[in-house]
Parts: C-alpha cells; structure tokens; sequence
C-alpha cells in the first residue's frame, strides 16, 4: 500500500484519505495565505488568467507581436510543505505524474495565436538518486473539457533538474503556438522515480489563485487530469507562469 509523507522526512507518513499515496503537508497556511481555494471549484473558464504586460521575454522572441505573462499565481513564492505528490510509503521515492495550469486566452484578451516562449515552473524539493532527474514542459491546445483525451501537443522541452534547485522558480525555454480559440494547457511532466530512486515536488503555496491546479497520476488513482483541490487539498496553489507573444 503507498500512503502519503511530508517533503522534509521520508519517514513521515501519513494516511491520505482523497487520494491514495498523495502527499499531505500537515501544514497549516500562514494567515491571511488561504484564500479558500482562489477558482478551485469551477473548470478553466470559471478562472480569470492574470495577464502581464511586461513579459520579460527577450526581444528578439517580442518581433512582431505583443509581449504577455499569463499565470494563476497571486505569488510566485514557494512554500515548503505545501505540495502534494504521488509517493511510495517506504521509500518516499515518486511515481510518474503531471501538473497542469490551463489558461483561456480569450478571457486573457488575447485574440491571435499565442506564441510561447518560456515558462516558469516552481520546484518546492527535488532529490534524486544521482544528484539530477529528468523532467519535462509540455504545451497542449485544449479543445472541450479539461481531459487528456482532448489535448493537441503544441510543443515541449525536457529539462533536468538539479537537487539544488529545491524551492526556486526555473524559467523553461519551450516554444509552441496555441491557436486564438484554444486554451492553453501547460503540463510539467515528471516520469517515474520509483525505480530509479528520484523524489519530486513541484512548487505551490496557498496564496491564492484565478484557475484550479491540475494532477494526473495513475499510481494513486488519479487516471485522467483531475483538480487537485477536488482531490482534497485546496491549498496547494501551483507556481507557474506563461511568457509569450501574440
């Protein structure tokens, strides 16, 4: 049986009664850091995206078109403790999974296609067997409800990860254009580490968000893409952020 364990002790674990082998902090939220779920309840269009106007996208990436930073995130700061994942009860080593944030562009004002440039992910604790582990940013169009079954790959980029970049912000050069009509569906893509030896938690607190975060994992139960605070943990608010140009 796979049960759940805090980030800080492989040997912490508690028992997860939403989502088998997800792991749950047993942290409280600083006050005034929970806002109830920020958009939890309601699919991709229930959610505003936040647009940003300075996009800090290189020029050359900005020829042609209008800079812009789409994210869920009230803030980019990570909190430790606070993510979930897919973990094995004796090891603490983690099971292949995705997280998804999925921005409506339309509501986002954007009326062209969307070229991505970059994205930025949050990494609350990564540790591995060999000092590094693979990992990878995919970019979907969604088209319909939110489902697997309902994205076309628009690009990707495999990326490693460092154990010392545990609680940092990494900026992911991938490259893909969702069409003006789609929205966009950003997945960070961690394959198994339960043979291998790797333990990965992506970054989140639970300051408050426009649109739900998203977890597939199939180890514990969690088949298609499935809102993680629907899962029973609604403060676990994904750091993510778009940059790109229309």
């Amino acid at each position: 049986m796979s049960k759940c364990r805090t980030a800080s002790s492989l040997g912490g674990f508690l028992v997860c009664a939403a989502l088998a082998c997800a792991c749950a902090t047993g942290q409280s939220p600083a006050d005034g850091d929970d806002d109830g779920g920020g958009g939890d309840t309601g699919g991709p269009d229930a959610g505003d995206v936040t647009p940003l106007p300075d996009a800090g996208v290189p020029p050359d990436a900005m020829t042609g078109g209008r800079a812009v930073t789409l994210t869920h995130s009230a803030s980019m700061t990570i909190t430790d403790l606070n993510s979930i994942a897919c973990a094995n009860e004796l090891t603490g080593f983690t099971a292949e999974s995705s997280y998804y944030r999925v921005f409506n562009l339309a509501a986002a004002g954007i009326t062209a296609p969307l070229t991505v440039a970059q994205v930025s992910i949050g990494i609350e604790n990564a540790i591995s067997g060999g000092g590094t582990q693979p990992a990878s940013v995919r970019l979907h169009a969604l088209s319909g409800a939110v489902s697997t079954a309902n994205l076309t790959p628009i690009g990707s980029a495999d990326i490693t990860v460092a154990d010392s970049q545990s609680l940092m912000v990494v900026d992911v050069p991938v490259t893909g254009t969702a069409p003006a009509d789609a929205q966009l569906v950003v997945e960070l893509y961690l394959p198994d580490g339960l043979e291998v030896g790797n333990t990965f938690y992506p970054g989140s607190n639970a300051m408050g968000q426009t649109g739900p975060s998203y977890l597939r994992s199939p180890t514990c139960g969690a088949n298609d893409i499935s809102d993680i605070a629907a899962l029973g943990f609604p403060d676990m608010h994904l750091v993510m952020a778009v940059e790109g140009t229309w």
